[in-house]
């Protein structure tokens, strides 16, 4: 039986560049904990909305 082909995708040229900038843009960030607690809570009522669909 054959293997299921994964498709993997790769960044080249400006958008690889752009995705790198952008990950070092986001590490400088400052992070407090209220900021996090409320990312937390966003995500517990987004992931509790997709359990009831």
């Amino acid at each position: 039986m054959a293997k299921p082909i994964k498709i993997t995708p790769t960044l080249k040229g400006k958008d690889a560049a752009r995705f790198l900038k952008q990950i070092e843009a986001n590490k400088s960030i400052p992070k407090d904990n209220a900021r996090l607690e409320q990312i937390r809570k966003d995500a517990s009522i987004l992931n509790s909305l997709f359990k009831k669909v």
